[in-house]
């Protein structure tokens, strides 16, 4: 896959993240915040547009789903409803038209170059491996890359582009982490634990760590201590 679209892959994954989190604060009325996370969401959008644009012909190659003049539109409609101030639509303009256009894009990619993407990241971490469990390590090498099945555990890409894990328990199939918008999935479950008189939290069980860095990013003089027993 060509360098400029694993950029815009996780271009699109922060992306994604970004309009998460504008929602979920506009939807409560937290306006600070959410136009906190609209601005981030923003500068990268409008980087992002034309990378997609310039990849016409990569997205478009079985059916159509980028239209310049349709992605300009709704680029104009959103910058419109940011000057009005009116976020309920703004918010619904965001889930409703962005949402499902990004995850669409993150689909293509994965579907079409989604092993690629880790290679580098793989590389690295293996070679770390070797150092750290050169019994696993073997493992990894002689099974490759995304064939490993250690103790009924399977690596899965989700739709918006982040891995999730699950597991096989007596026949029945476990989810650590969501199967679409796991880094929302995450701020919730995060949101939900913090209280702002608690300084030190214990979490059990590690999975991929998105809802322990999503805790971290809500407080950063918090301590977190972690424990996985697998």
């Amino acid at each position: 896959m060509q360098n400029n679209m694993k950029e815009l892959y996780f271009n699109n994954i922060s992306l994604l993240k970004y309009i998460d989190r504008t929602i979920s604060f506009l939807r409560i009325q937290n306006y600070y915040k959410g136009l906190k996370y609209f601005t981030k969401t923003l500068d990268i959008l409008l980087e992002t547009t034309q990378d997609i644009l310039n990849n016409t012909s990569y997205f478009n190659e079985e059916q159509v789903v980028i239209e310049e003049d349709y992605l300009n539109l709704i680029l104009t409609k959103l910058l419109d409803v940011q000057n009005s101030a009116d976020y309920i639509l703004l918010s619904d303009e965001l889930e409703y038209r962005w949402l499902p256009f990004i995850t669409s894009l993150q689909e293509i990619i994965i579907n079409r170059d989604g092993i690629s993407l880790f290679e580098g990241i793989y590389d690295n971490n293996i070679n770390k491996l070797a150092i750290k469990d050169k019994e696993l390590y073997k493992k990894f090498k002689n099974d490759g890359i995304y064939d490993l099945n250690i103790d009924n555990y399977e690596v899965e890409f989700t739709s918006c582009g982040l891995m999730t894990i699950s597991k096989v328990l007596s026949n029945k199939k476990f989810y650590y982490h969501s199967n679409g918008h796991i880094m929302r999935e995450a701020a919730l479950l995060a949101r939900e634990w913090y209280s702002a008189d608690k300084g030190e939290y214990i979490v059990f069980g590690f999975g991929f760590g998105y809802h322990i860095r999503e805790l971290a990013e809500i407080d950063e003089s918090i301590t977190i201590h972690i424990y996985e027993s697998d």
